[in-house]
């Protein structure tokens, strides 16, 4: 389910500071060193494979779009449920929700399944800019 806007009520629970990562190929593995760490620390083992997979598409992403690249992981309540909260924040222009809904690859595209895949995975998940960046949130259930 895809949202614009990120909840309105939400209590943070956990949170890792924000992750600064290089322009490059690199910071996707970094970002995935990341996830897995801290996800084993907080005891969410059984969504890390889930997580690893979303953090790459995203990282992937915001890479293409060059410039400095952010991860942040949280444990918030939705809704009363808790939740993953995964971030990753670049300064491209963003999609707009229209346009990301509208994306699918046709069969020969070599690219273009992420989001949709991310669509599939997340219970919600959304985009944002914020202060000249743009960031993608994606709620993972715990």
């Amino acid at each position: 389910m895809h949202s614009t806007c990120s909840p309105l009520f939400q209590v943070l629970v956990r949170t890792t500071p924000v992750r600064k990562l290089p322009p490059s190929a690199l910071a996707v593995k970094m970002a995935r060193d990341t996830v897995v760490s801290r996800l084993k620390a907080w005891g969410l083992g059984a969504v890390v494979d889930t997580a690893i997979l979303i953090t790459s598409e995203l990282v992937t992403n915001a890479v293409r779009v060059g410039g400095p690249v952010a991860l942040r992981l949280a444990v918030v309540m939705d809704g009363g449920r808790r939740v993953l909260r995964l971030e990753v924040t670049d300064h491209g222009p963003g999609m707009s929700p229209t346009a990301i809904r509208c994306c699918l690859p046709d069969g020969d595209s070599c690219s273009g399944r992420g989001l949709p895949l991310i669509n599939a995975l997340a219970e919600r998940w959304g985009n944002e800019q914020r202060a000249g960046a743009h960031q993608v949130w994606v709620h993972l259930a715990i």
